[in-house]
């Protein structure tokens, strides 16, 4: 026995051995090709056709303001921070930029030909991008990007051309008030280049040096000096420094999926690169080198869930601020051997991974480039981290101010149903927080009051019922608060809560979102008369809340899309057992069937098939972006009655849907909204639903409203509030003690609540309490007084109760717009006689 055990043990150390042996094979034969597809160039050319941002241009009348002195010292001795600003980074990324926490910030780029003219500049000056870092002591740098090897030979070969390009450059640089000039020239590779490249480079720095005094030239480097195609230490010596670019050692050419920018393993690595590649660098002049790392990382679909799996197919380059939320999603792994992180999900039959860099690994890099003594530090690119601060907060605390940064903002965010007067508000634990506060507002903009909170729950009570609340949190330490969370809100009510509201709508990224959207679904539920819980999607996936607690849910989605999910996997999952066990939903989006559908897995669109109900027709209506902005009621369901009901064309203070999906029925469902002027039955149309049995069931019915709208976006509040109504009366109808109609609680006095909604044109909710048992009668009269319509009286138990008014006199006629009113008698059986009467408004 042991002598087989011990052959097994061998057996698998030569398996191991031979799997190392491969990976590192085809290790080396990625990097191999690598060499000839820098990021920089891939990006480039996937935005050939991308316009410049205009905010980072700004205003060309704008004067340019000079270089002043820092505002805030980076480090002592001084630390170079700097970051490659593409031109196609988007506004909000560009507004979250920390320019007291640069040094330098590289324009990226201006386009240079073989002959030494340069081309495309993207808009170059730019004057809010030159005057806001010059206003912070922080240098602008030109990158001047050549990708083809023929063309920079030619280039550098040639002095006319060289003399071209350097008198073409520094009229440039003097045009903007540039502070120095990066040269992102790659491909070279030819007998005689080190030389050339090296001479090349040390006539630049002497040209620019003695016609801008104090101006900086610098060379953007590879990672690995293949087949000693550059004389490293003579290229160092030529310019005023190197930026190292630390990055791309796997990619969409590598056969296996791996780290982008590992520190340590197998083969090639940062470790290596200043180890060996750059050890005389290093060891001579370290001031004259510049660590780049990654803000991206890589996405491929993979035969296993293995670090180190063989690749089916690269799906994407991901930028940190969609990676690290996906990490968020389905867990965060590190892969020990090169000290980054990753994770991995399965969707349907298949395996993802996706590799990148974070504050963890980053930190670690940054750290053995300060034992290095380098120059500093920098990244491609700024923006790719979009509104996300924990990669500044990084940068802060190793080479700014050396404070522990403040706290990561709290996650899983949910307000729960506790009692008629308090609400339950939970939530994970913030990094580096001490505590936390809870702020409350009565209208979701205004938050005046603050609760500290110790711990990961807590309880809000001394609350008015059946009012709205509205809830935000902050993590806190002794540096400072967290961002503050998204908005949630909650009513309290004497029932048990049967309705959640969940925010799935976490897209920052090419859309105006103030994460406080729940405003208009909250408002509008709570008009209905429904009391209702809300949870952030994060602690729906997380299974902190299970939607099988609630009888409706409402999920919201904005313009949520393709790079932060409309609906992950364990949210589909989530969904599916909830509609299976006779749960309603309603969902509203502009992107859900191009996300699940258009660009989707194929358990994505079983998923939108077969549980949202839809089929997706076009990316808009006819295919017409920002074109129609208005809907109308279709079909039998009763919603929206016969009302047009427009959203927003970017005016009404939400956002601009210029693309809501066009959609049609299927598996059942039925149009109940199109857009006007469009023929939905062949253009599709824009909401569907459904009630009856879902795949997965058995005997709960369940039922489904999905609109390619964000309810949101929809106004005034007057239409948003009616079609919020009829969309929870055609959810709600059937299920046993709806929030309505519970009588499990006796109340304690009479009362005739408001009708919901008010005002309303199809439909009306009128609710009413009764403290005993006893005989009810209800009575509708118009502004004249006169009787239009009564109910029978009839012998109620003590409880909640309401009844639906459809607009009809007793003749069964629609009535006439306007004010009515209504009053109930109740005739206790104590003896006692009660009666009251509330306005509401009929609009036809």
């Amino acid at each position: 026995m042991q002598n087989r055990i011990l052959q097994n043990n061998t057996e698998a150390g030569c398996m191991k051995k031979r799997i190392l042996l491969l990976f590192l094979a085809l290790y080396l034969n990625s990097n191999l090709i690598s060499q000839e597809m820098s990021p920089h160039f891939i990006d480039l050319q996937r935005h050939k056709n991308t316009p410049t941002t205009p905010e980072l241009i700004g205003d060309h009348m704008q004067q340019i303001l000079p270089l002043q002195s820092r505002l805030k010292k980076i480090a002592t001795p001084e630390v170079t921070v700097f970051g490659y600003l593409p031109y196609w980074i988007r506004s909000q990324a560009y507004a979250h930029l920390r320019f007291d926490l640069l040094t330098h910030i590289a324009i990226f780029s201006i386009e240079v030909n073989a002959d030494g003219s340069l081309g495309n500049a993207h808009g170059w000056p730019w004057n809010d991008v030159i005057n806001r870092a010059h206003s912070a002591g922080v240098k602008v740098i030109l990158t001047a990007t050549l990708f083809s090897g023929s063309d920079i030979l030619t280039l550098i070969s040639n002095p006319t051309y060289k003399q071209r390009f350097f008198e073409g450059i520094k009229a440039k640089m003097v045009g903007g008030q540039a502070d120095g000039v990066n040269i992102d020239f790659e491909g070279g590779r030819s007998s005689g280049w080190p030389a050339k490249i090296n001479a090349f480079m040390a006539e630049l720095t002497d040209y620019l040096h003695r016609e801008i005094p104090g101006s900086e030239v610098s060379f953007a480097a590879p990672v690995i000096n293949w087949g000693q195609d550059f004389d490293l230490p003579g290229l160092a010596q030529s310019c005023d420094y190197l930026f190292i670019m630390g990055y791309a050692f796997w990619g969409s050419w590598s056969t296996t999926s791996g780290p982008n920018s590992p520190l340590t393993g197998p083969g090639h690595n940062i470790s290596s690169s200043l180890n060996s590649d750059y050890n005389i660098v290093v060891q001579n002049t370290p001031d004259r080198l510049v660590l780049g790392l990654p803000y991206y990382g890589h996405h491929w679909k993979t035969a296993t869930g293995d670090a180190g799996s063989s690749v089916i197919e690269f799906m994407a380059s991901t930028f940190f601020s969609s990676s690290q939320p996906g990490s968020e999603t389905y867990g965060l792994l590190w892969h020990e051997s090169s000290q980054t992180p990753w994770y991995k999900y399965h969707d349907g039959d298949t395996w993802h991974q996706v590799w990148f860099d974070d504050d963890s690994s980053l930190g670690l890099k940054y750290d053995f480039a300060m034992s290095k003594n380098l120059r500093g530090v920098g990244m491609w690119a700024l923006g790719y981290d979009g509104a996300r601060q924990e990669l500044w907060n990084l940068i802060d605390f190793k080479f700014g101010s050396g404070q522990q940064p403040v706290p990561t903002m709290p996650l899983s965010l949910r307000i729960l149903h506790n009692d008629a007067t308090s609400v339950k508000v939970e939530f994970e634990a913030a990094t580096r927080a001490t505590g936390y506060f809870i702020y409350r507002s009565s209208d979701g903009l205004t938050f005046t009051d603050s609760l500290y909170q110790p711990g990961t729950s807590g309880v809000v009570d001394n609350l008015q019922a059946d009012s709205l609340y509205f809830f935000r949190m902050r993590a806190v330490n002794a540096t400072g608060l967290s961002a503050p969370t998204e908005v949630l809100a909650a009513v309290p009510k004497n029932t048990v809560f049967q309705t959640l509201v969940v925010n799935g709508f976490d897209r920052t990224a090419g859309t105006n979102n103030t994460l406080d959207y729940i405003r208009q679904h909250a408002q509008a539920i709570h008009a209905a008369g429904f009391g209702f819980s809300s949870a952030s999607n994060e602690a729906i996936y997380r299974n902190q809340v299970s939607l099988c607690d609630f009888k409706v849910v409402d999920w919201i989605l904005g313009d949520e899309s393709t790079a932060d999910d409309t609906f992950n996997s364990i949210e589909q999952d989530s969904i599916k057992v909830f509609l299976d066990s006779g749960g309603r939903l309603f969902v509203s989006g502009s992107e859900i069937g191009w996300d699940l559908q258009e660009k989707g897995s194929s358990a994505d669109r079983d998923f939108y098939h077969n549980y949202l109900k839809a089929d997706y027709v076009d990316d808009a209506p006819n295919g017409q972006k920002a074109t129609y902005y208005s809907l109308n009621p279709v079909g039998n369901s009763g919603i929206g009655g016969s009302e047009i009901f427009t959203f927003d064309d970017g005016s009404q203070g939400t956002f601009e849907i210029d693309w809501p999906d066009a959609i049609r029925p299927m598996n059942g469902s039925d149009f109940f909204m199109e857009y006007t002027g469009v023929v939905s039955a062949s253009s599709g149309g824009a909401g569907v639903l459904f009630k009856g049995l879902f795949p997965g069931a058995t005997a709960d019915t369940g039922a489904v409203a999905t609109l390619a709208v964000p309810f949101e976006t929809i106004y005034p509040q007057e239409k948003r509030e009616m079609l919020m109504a009829d969309i929870l009366e055609f959810l709600s109808s059937g299920i046993e003690d709806s929030d309505n109609s519970n009588t499990d609680k006796v109340p304690d006095s009479f009362s005739l609540l408001q009708n919901y909604p008010n005002p309303f044109n199809s439909r009306t909710t009128i609710a009413y309490e009764l403290p005993l048992p006893g005989s009810v009668e209800l009575v509708l009269f118009n502004i004249r007084g006169e009787k239009v319509w009564r109910t029978t009286q009839n012998h109620e138990s003590g409880g909640q109760y309401s009844i639906k008014w459809h607009g009809q006199n007793s003749a069964g006629l629609t009535v006439s717009s306007g004010i009515y009113y209504y009053r109930v008698r109740f005739a206790a059986e104590n003896g006692q006689i009660y009666r009251q009467s509330r306005r509401m408004s009929f609009l036809k």
